[in-house]
């Protein structure tokens, strides 16, 4: 199974992110929130097979600033970028906005050798779990909806 690494700040779009790859790619996926803790993880010994990251985190040019850490590390890690990076990284696939998730689902099969073949022959579990924070930010909902309910001993 392949292994992803999403760097993003923005906890809406981060559940999109992880739903639909794991989902539609069965790729395990790391989600961090800042290109130091990304780097901190990579430089761990974890591998990844992709790493997606959004442009900009918190006025800092993630994308330039993680293509440079894995040349510095010579590490030959593709990347997928959403947004518009200030110069042309090699190694890299763009995609012009964070909310076409079909585009970047696309460009990170291609980049993983996933074919749309493939994907129809992934068994998907009956349910998703899905952060209920997420959850409450929606207004609407696409599909169903069912809440776990766990109860304990406590009263």
């Amino acid at each position: 199974m392949t292994k992803t690494l999403v760097i993003s700040d923005n906890e809406i779009l981060n559940q999109l992110y992880l739903i639909n790859l794991e989902v539609y790619l069965a790729t395990n996926v790391e989600l961090v929130f800042t290109t130091l803790d990304a780097q901190l993880l990579i430089d761990s010994g974890k591998h990844f097979d992709l790493i997606l990251t959004v442009n900009m985190i918190g006025g800092q040019d993630s994308a330039l600033a993680i293509a440079s850490f894995l040349k510095a590390k010579k590490l030959n890690i593709p990347m997928v970028i959403i947004g518009n990076p200030t110069i042309e990284i090699p190694n890299s696939t763009t995609i012009q906005s964070s909310y076409h998730l079909e585009s970047l689902l696309r460009s990170c099969a291609k980049v993983l050798g996933i074919t749309s073949k493939s994907m129809t022959a992934l068994e998907l579990p009956d349910y998703y779990k899905i952060e209920i924070k997420f959850l409450m930010l929606l207004k609407n909902s696409p599909c169903q909806i069912f809440l776990q309910v766990k109860h304990t001993n406590e009263a």
